[in-house]
């Protein structure tokens, strides 16, 4: 019979960190240069800047009956300019006046709205959430 040791050592494969310089190196690079038009890096989607020519409105609409986005819903802004939900929800107005305010509006098929109170735009991106009501 053979007498095992309690303190047998087995080897393993050392891993090594990588270099700590390397690590900000590639952090402040992803800050300082984000990449451009909707491109996603690890888990962060990086949206399009607003074009020069004025702002940009998007969102999601959400049906509180499923808790589910609510694809096809007519999305109509300050100044008539309007756009539908894809089938995640999500929408997006272009070419916004500086300085638009009032209602946005979402209109389901079934006759359903929901408003969000736009404050004055600047040139910019702003990202809303507007919510269907219960059925």
């Amino acid at each position: 019979m053979k007498h095992l040791s309690k303190h047998t050592t087995q080897s393993r494969p050392r891993v090594r960190p990588a270099p700590l310089a390397l690590v900000f190196a590639l952090a402040s690079f992803g800050a300082c240069h984000p990449p451009s038009s909707g491109v996603q890096v690890g888990g962060t989607l990086y949206p399009a800047p607003p074009p020069e020519d004025g702002a940009v409105v998007s969102g999601t609409v959400m049906d509180l009956s499923t808790n589910r986005p609510a694809e096809g819903v007519d999305v109509t802004a300050p100044g008539g300019r309007s756009a539908r939900t894809d089938e995640e929800g999500r929408f997006e107005i272009r070419g916004m006046a500086l300085g638009a305010s009032g209602e946005l509006l979402a209109q389901s098929s079934d006759g359903r709205r929901a408003e969000l109170t736009l404050l004055p735009l600047g040139r910019e991106r702003r990202e809303v959430v507007l919510y269907l009501p219960v059925r």
